[in-house]
């Protein structure tokens, strides 16, 4: 073999159209019934690279459906945009990937649709055949007719010269199991969603009975002599847009990106698990009903529609390039919000104490998030207290001291015995409570906040007198003895409610021993050896602590009992209880003992009868 450089050797791509189609239907696009969106927006681009060459011109767009006795169905779609030329319909309709809209002209003026130059081929999802008869507007330019078909294969020829309109004619043959996506009534729904906000008439005949597609005339391209007025129609459009009566509604406006719209906010709090469902038109197409990723995450109560001319759509027309453009769509609609918020807490309370009392949630976040809003807000948002739901200002004004527990667990364990007491712990277990909270000293620096702990809860509760300790000291031993198993020490006191016969403590330490035992009770063989050597020991110095009310009848009697089956089970019992109480889930161990205690107490009643 002799040295020397050998040239390589040049192929083309094999491109298998119908892999593409395939791959398109599947994976691309949501459904064969964007066929029709992409009819439409082509013709819209025909429409507007018309207007470019003859300003003024008036763009109409027609679908014609015709059945035969058959049962089989033909669309055909027809516009008065600018048409294709001989030589444009071999490179845009024969090249995939190559867009008609990709010149320097439709660049400069970002008046297109679509860019990607595959919307035809979603019409090979519905029909084998598409027959295209087109006239382009430069009059030099006879019409011609495209045939093309889902093998791959296509074929061109020149029509007379006075023959059609100028503009672009598409026909389309129903397949047998496409003809659903043949329907009047779903072509009609289509158009009327896909294109209700274009400003071309659409015409929509079947089998030669012809009527217009209603266009939608949203707020934001309405004339409105009063706020009020705007309002009102606004909230009839939501209604109608998304089938739901909504509480209020507030402009949308980036003007740097030609994003008008509105946001409605919602007559109930959402589940936070909930997909936002926005409905997003570009140069007045319907781009997605599903949009989840354009607000901030706190604007969980809004549901929004709008149209921009400035963001650019995906390949499939279904979503938005996440490009510098959309997240400045995404931080104009994040000012939109906010200031509408700042303008309800500044000039009308009564809105905002509507919109607080649903969504005090998302208000949280926000405050715990912004000084601004913190200051206008924090008054008016509602905690659950040991004395009821009270709005912060509430709290405040009743105490100097603000208590709060740290978490949900906690306030269960006190708030029966606080509010007793006529002491109000705020439960900040919830998304930025605590941060909250702690943030009041800085704006009310009278106000002093404080975490208040079960042990120290407890300490401060009324001991007993020295006769009372003296009657009870007997059987604490015993008490103190049942307890042990649980790795849980006594505590008698006095407190009220008096029908509250004991109170659950827990520590932090000693709650993750708690889940950690409660894990390896169902945990298989490995996860249980993982386990294993996780959470403190049985030396941890932590234990819970259970405090029976000296106050409460049946502690009263409990403490007189002689019997020590007796007194063990009724202390198994109420310590049970006292979890169940506090909704703390039982380990294994606890609902043994609880089936066990209850089949005792059940026996022996039968025995005292017997």
């Amino acid at each position: 073999m002799t040295g020397g450089t050998v040239k390589p050797t040049d192929f083309a791509f094999q491109v298998n159209l119908s892999g593409i189609i395939e791959l398109l239907s599947r994976h691309l696009y949501s459904g064969p019934q964007v066929y029709l969106r992409e009819l439409l927006q082509n013709a819209t681009d025909a429409i507007e690279a018309r207007r470019q060459l003859e300003p003024g011109h008036t763009g109409d767009i027609s679908v014609e459906l015709v059945t035969d006795p058959a049962g089989g169905a033909t669309l055909i779609f027809e516009d008065n945009g600018i048409g294709l030329t001989e030589e444009e319909v071999h490179k845009f309709l024969s090249t995939i990937g190559l867009s008609s809209k990709s010149d320097e002209l439709a660049r400069r003026r970002g008046d297109f649709i679509g860019q990607f130059g595959i919307g035809l081929l979603s019409c090979f999802m519905v029909t084998d055949e598409i027959v295209m008869i087109s006239r382009s507007a430069r009059k030099e330019h006879p019409p011609v007719e495209w045939k093309g078909t889902g093998d791959g294969r296509y074929s061109l020829r020149r029509l007379e010269e006075n023959s059609g309109r100028t503009g672009t004619k598409v026909y389309l043959r129903a397949r047998p199991e496409t003809l659903h996506y043949f329907q009047a009534k779903f072509i009609r729904q289509h158009l009327q969603s896909y294109g209700g906000l274009l400003p071309h008439r659409i015409e929509l005949a079947v089998d030669n009975q012809r009527s217009p597609v209603q266009a939608d005339t949203p707020p934001w391209k309405g004339s409105f002599s009063s706020p009020q007025l705007w309002r009102t129609a606004a909230l009839a459009y939501g209604e109608e847009v998304f089938g739901m009566q909504f509480i209020d509604c507030l402009p949308l406006d980036v003007e740097e990106l030609g994003l008008k719209g509105v946001a409605f906010i919602l007559p109930s709090s959402p589940s936070l698990a909930a997909r936002r469902a926005d409905r997003v038109y570009v140069k007045n197409m319907l781009i997605t009903e599903k949009a989840d990723q354009l607000l901030p995450e706190w604007a969980f109560f809004v549901r929004c529609v709008f149209n921009a001319t400035g963001l650019n759509p995906g390949a499939s027309r279904e979503t938005l390039q996440d490009d510098e453009r959309l997240q400045s769509a995404r931080d104009g609609l994040e000012r939109n919000l906010r200031d509408y918020l700042l303008n309800l807490a500044r000039h009308d309370h009564e809105r905002l104490r509507t919109l607080v009392k649903i969504h005090f949630r998302a208000i949280k976040v926000l405050a715990a998030d912004d000084d601004e809003f913190y200051r206008l807000f924090i008054d008016w948002l509602p905690f659950e207290t040991s004395q009821g739901e009270q709005t912060l200002k509430s709290v405040r004004q009743s105490s100097a001291e603000i208590l709060y527990a740290g978490n949900v667990d906690t306030f269960r364990q006190m708030a029966q015995v606080a509010a007793a007491q006529s002491l109000c712990v705020i439960n900040a277990g919830y998304v930025c409570d605590v941060e909250l909270l702690e943030k009041l000293p800085d704006v009310f620096p009278q106000i002093s906040v404080r975490r208040l702990e079960p042990d120290e809860f407890l300490d401060n509760l009324e001991d007993l007198s020295v006769t009372e300790q003296e009657q009870a000291q007997a059987a604490m031993d015993d008490i103190e003895s049942v307890l042990g198993r649980f790795r849980c020490d006594l505590e008698v006191k006095c407190f009220q409610p008096a029908d509250l016969p004991a109170l659950y403590t827990i520590g932090q330490t000693a709650r993750f021993q708690r889940d950690v035992q409660r894990a390896k009770d169902v945990a298989n063989d490995l996860w249980a050896g993982v386990l294993k050597g996780i959470g403190p020991g049985q030396s941890s110095g932590e234990r819970s602590r259970l405090c029976l009310n000296w106050k409460n009848p049946v502690i009263r009697k409990l403490f007189a009992i002689k019997d020590a089956d007796v007194l063990r089970r009724a202390v198994e019992l109420l310590y049970v209880q006292s979890l169940l109480q506090g909704h703390y889930p039982l380990d294994a161990n606890e609902r043994r003992v609880l089936s066990d205690g209850l089949t005792g107490l059940i026996d022996m009643a039968i025995s005292n009868r017997t």
